[in-house]
């Protein structure tokens, strides 16, 4: 379990002790599980952005204790002995090209690896290694970053998080900007990262298909405090509930509920309601079949 990240009534003010303190985390108790996908979701204020900046120890708790990668981290951990931390847990923010700077696409990857001390050969196989993974094209490795397009821009951006060979991964929006093709490229990139390496991934998302579709385990944030935790089918079983948090339904989920009066005989064909657009699809056609059965 040393890749399991544990929130231990943690909170965190900004400006503490002064006249401008804000309370934006308010004792948390989490377990986010290793070697899943786990999906945080809340709307805007709700305290994801702040709770994810602790998973490297960018902020440490105000009160209470973190556990990452088998270390603990409270308000009096010294910002020197955090540092290989930040190795252990990458964090890809939103529109991440915004951090691109180097002269050279495969320099720009190099950069992490040699602030961690790895030689220069060692750092440039593992940048060579990573943008082979995200689909950039050796080609491209001498470029200016500044010259590619704005998708390949992104991929160079989270292969430099990859360099650091991280045990956990965060995403906080990552495919804000992107157009439906890319956004469904981008996502499925990441899955199979996870899936073949086995990394535990946290995904910070507004879009419940996604959540949906390739989460494990779902944490709800609301006012700075986790209000629900479970999986997809449980966090999405309460429309009424996620309404009142200023949460909307997958898309699939949506669509049964408007047809839900017309299907009352046909929702008992099935133990659980469609998550994700394929499973509404078979769902229905399934239904199609059961009446035609009727009919026949």
């Amino acid at each position: 379990m040393a890749n399991q990240i544990i929130f231990d009534q943690v909170s965190y003010t900004y400006n503490p002790n002064t006249p401008f303190a804000v309370d934006v985390l308010n004792n948390v108790n989490l377990t986010i599980p290793e070697n899943k996908v786990t999906a945080i979701v809340g709307h805007t204020g709700s305290g994801k952005s702040t709770l994810i900046q602790h998973l490297n120890v960018l902020l440490r708790p105000t009160a209470g204790t973190l556990t990452v990668a088998g270390e603990k981290v409270t308000a009096t951990s010294e910002h020197a002995t955090l540092k290989p931390l930040r190795k252990k847990v990458g964090v890809v923010f939103q529109f991440p090209e915004a951090q691109l700077f180097e002269e050279s696409v495969i320099k720009d990857v190099m950069f992490g690896p040699l602030n961690f001390d790895i030689s220069e050969e060692e750092a440039m196989r593992i940048a060579k290694e990573k943008l082979a993974l995200v689909g950039i094209p050796e080609h491209l490795y001498e470029r200016s970053p500044f010259d590619l397009s704005g998708g390949q821009m992104r991929r160079v951006a989270i292969a430099g998080v990859l360099a650091l060979e991280p045990e956990v991964l965060v995403l906080d929006e990552p495919t804000a900007g992107l157009d439906p093709l890319g956004h469904k490229s981008m996502m499925e990139m990441f899955i199979d990262l996870q899936q073949t390496t086995n990394i535990t991934l946290v995904l910070v998302t507004h879009q419940m298909d996604d959540v949906a579709k390739y989460a494990d385990n779902v944490i709800v944030m609301e006012k700075g405090t986790m209000v629900k935790n479970g999986t997809p089918a449980e966090v999405f079983a309460d429309a009424s509930w996620l309404d009142q948090k200023q949460l909307s339904l997958p898309q699939a989920m949506s669509f049964m509920a408007k047809i839900d009066s017309q299907l009352d005989v046909a929702m008992a064909m099935t133990e659980k309601p469609p998550l994700t657009v394929d499973e509404l699809a078979d769902y229905l056609l399934k239904i199609k079949a059961g009446i035609q059965v009727e009919e026949g």
